[in-house]
């Protein structure tokens, strides 16, 4: 027998309502089934919710009655065992502020056309959390993918974002240059992140040469599909915790106001499980990929 969950759906346009839980009824392959209902407002589904037991709620933030922040701190004072996403066309600075001071995690951003693909990864991984590490989990089905196994260093960080490089160069169709400018911005600060001392403080500045890494170790795995490019940066130590990226990231942001990790990838995947693991995945879409609005940021912390 197959496993069952019961979803509830908020949103005031009926249009994107309706959309989305008939995607999710009938037109999403999965290996459960889906009960899917819907709800006009927060407040509609917060009485639904006093009536009904419900693995999940989607819902949009913008609304009248009671807007989506306010549905999900009434969940989770009220309802503990409901999983929820909140659905925004907010930026990236916004979400930010909404992990921040909501403890905010799942959110599936708006953009036109809508992406599917991401909907249902959202879904599948708040649901079962059993396809959350890894890139062909964010990847269509007929996906090149190449592992590459290195010990981050700051002497190595150019041949680790080379190889990285030729692998794009031969199977995607993603500006390069955009590329390669991403990974030198990303991958040397993550690395001296990393190395923090005993109070949780960083131990270098990015100039710095380091020889003692502490055995900090990353991990990298790239691949390709026919829409997008994706490279997931891995560590297996759980050195990272949600706060301590969410700290990389604002910094990047906070550097002369602009984000070349923001302005260069289309989204921005972090999967944690704490104090074992965590992986950030970059996607670029390929130049025939065109989606319309923020750029999605997700955070899955298991």
């Amino acid at each position: 027998m197959k496993e069952s969950y019961k979803i509830l759906v908020v949103d005031d346009e009926p249009g994107i309502r309706d959309f989305i839980v008939w995607h999710l009824e009938d037109d999403f392959e999965c290996d459960y089934e889906l009960d899917v209902h819907e709800a006009e407002d927060g407040l509609d589904a917060y009485e639904k919710l006093q009536k009904e037991e419900f693995d999940l709620v989607i819902s949009d933030i913008k609304m009248p009655k009671m807007n989506g922040i306010e549905l999900i701190q009434k969940i989770s004072s009220e309802f503990p065992k409901v999983k929820t996403v909140l659905m925004t066309a907010f930026n990236i600075d916004d979400y930010l502020k909404m992990v921040r001071d909501y403890k905010v995690s799942n959110i599936l951003v708006k953009t036109a056309p809508f992406d599917l693909k991401e909907l249902e990864t959202v879904v599948d991984n708040v649901l079962t959390e059993r396809n959350v590490f890894g890139i062909k989990n964010y990847l269509e089905k007929s996906v090149i993918i190449e592992e590459k196994v290195n010990t981050l260093s700051t002497d190595n960080a150019d041949s680790v974002i080379e190889s990285l490089v030729n692998f794009a160069s031969k199977d995607s169709q993603i500006d390069l240059e955009k590329f390669q400018n991403v990974l030198n911005h990303a991958i040397p600060t993550l690395f001296h992140y990393a190395l923090r001392d005993e109070f949780g403080n960083c131990c270098h500045n990015l100039n710095d040469v380091v020889s003692d890494t502490k055995g900090c170790s990353f991990s990298f795995d790239i691949g390709a599909d026919n829409k997008q490019l994706a490279v997931a940066i891995k560590e297996n130590q759980g050195m990272f915790s949600k706060e301590y990226i969410l700290d990389w990231l604002e910094e990047r942001l906070n550097e002369n106001n602009s984000s070349v990790i923001r302005n260069g990838t289309e989204r921005l995947i972090i999967n944690i499980k704490k104090a074992e693991k965590s992986e950030i995945i970059l996607v670029f879409y390929n130049e025939r990929t065109r989606y319309y609005g923020n750029k999605p940021l997700y955070i899955n912390e298991i």
